[in-house]
């Protein structure tokens, strides 16, 4: 048998991406469909959140419904279970539409079989699940005489004691007796270390988080109870990821747009020779040592990044996004700095000695979590994920090189 899985979904949900006309809050799932069609698998297996969010119920159904007929047309059966986001609206879904099989609804475990496959699977009944649902789980599900599938939406390795997302320890897939595990609500593609399982990702990257490759899985039964490895094929039309612009002998902020620009074409040429053929959406991240005189956050405006687009071939384009990490290092010599008298000269001691500031990390985490939400600083850094002082010192580090750049300024040193 030859299976599709996926998960995470979200239709209802417009990715963050711009220049691409007509993409709608279904497109991932056209795409699904029409790839499922064109491989004529036996089957496709949803993995939890299919659909964004409960009130999506207008925008989902007659896509859904749509799709689902499509695949039945063909012969394809469709197998889901409901994840945390459509927890009740997905139930919903598809009992209002047809073909389709939904598993372990009101938080039960549940099996079907089809063409000699046993599909076993669990559904959230609440938008939370703090319990771990392999706790529940029937070692008879596994006495079968052919493949068994598993499908789940869950935390894996998460918090067991916190998460509200169904949370599930890694080690405990292999003792099911199920050979493989379908999972969804990580939007990364990752399989788990023992090939036990794997995360699908969601099928379109649907926002600058979602870096790296986005798509679909292949299965395949081989013999009488076993499956092949899972096959990543790619879907999404656009990659999101990191472009690293070095700055080094740079002399001024009239050269900056060429640094970018073959900067730009560089990562082009790298993800097309791994074998991805799309558009590309870059967060640029600086490095290099720069001089003083050259400041970057004035040198380029968070509006230029938004016009900035360099075409490709086959109608592709490398889109900048509005963001930027600025990991360059001022041209300065702070030991001579620190030999001086003054402000400047007690900056630059404390940086090349960041140990000797006394609760550091809590201060600038507490700082961090009372300004995350607050509209004023919204166009800065984000600092949401400071966890630990390497990451706190980074920040500090940056800073103090901004601050000394503006205090040699004004004293006419640049």
């Amino acid at each position: 048998m030859r299976i599709i899985a996926c998960s995470d979904i979200h239709l209802g949900r417009i990715p963050s991406v711009n220049a691409h006309p007509g993409l709608t809050s279904h497109s991932a799932w056209d795409a699904i469909v029409e790839k499922a069609v064109a491989l004529k698998v036996d089957a496709v297996v949803l993995a939890g959140d299919v659909v964004e969010k409960d009130n999506a119920w207008f925008e989902a159904y007659g896509p859904l419904a749509k799709g689902l007929e499509t695949l039945h047309t063909s012969d394809i059966e469709v197998f889901a279970v409901a994840g945390n986001h459509d927890a009740k609206v997905f139930p919903r879904l598809a009992k209002e539409g047809e073909h389709i099989h939904m598993l372990g609804l009101n938080g039960t475990w549940e099996q079907v079989v089809y063409k000699g496959v046993r599909f076993v699977g669990w559904s959230f009944k609440d938008s939370a699940c703090t319990a771990n649902p392999l706790d529940s789980f029937e070692r008879g599900f596994a006495d079968f005489d052919g493949p068994i599938l598993g499908l789940l939406h869950c935390d894996v390795d998460g918090s067991l004691m916190t998460s509200t997302y169904a949370p599930v320890s890694s080690t405990q897939f292999s003792a099911t007796g199920v050979p493989l595990w379908v999972l969804g609500h990580i939007h990364a593609k990752r399989q788990l270390a023992d090939n036990t399982g794997f995360y699908c990702g969601s099928p379109f990257a649907l926002d600058s988080s979602e870096t790296g490759e986005h798509g679909i899985w292949l299965l395949e039964t081989v013999g009488e109870q076993s499956w092949k490895d899972p096959e990543f094929i790619p879907l999404s039309p656009w990659l999101f990821c990191d472009c690293e612009v070095d700055l080094e002998g740079i002399v001024s902020s009239d050269d900056l747009l060429n640094y970018i620009g073959k900067a730009l074409r560089t990562t082009a040429t790298k993800t097309s020779t791994s074998g991805f053929f799309g558009d590309l959406y870059c967060r640029l991240v600086f490095v290099g040592t720069v001089p003083t005189a050259f400041d970057l956050a004035r040198a380029l405006p968070l509006t230029d990044l938004q016009n900035l687009e360099i075409p490709l071939e086959q109608g592709y384009s490398v889109h900048v996004q509005p963001s930027f990490v600025d990991n360059t290092v001022l041209a300065v010599d702070l030991e001579s700095l620190s030999a001086g008298v003054g402000p400047i000269a007690l900056l630059a001691k404390q940086l090349l000695d960041m140990d000797t500031l006394p609760g550091l990390l809590e201060e600038v985490k507490d700082i961090s979590q009372k300004s995350h939400n607050v509209p004023a600083f919204q166009s800065l850094m984000s600092t949401a994920d400071i966890q630990d002082e390497a990451q706190v010192k980074e920040l500090i580090r940056k800073s103090g090189f901004s601050l000394i750049r503006s205090m040699l300024s004004q004293r006419g040193s640049v």
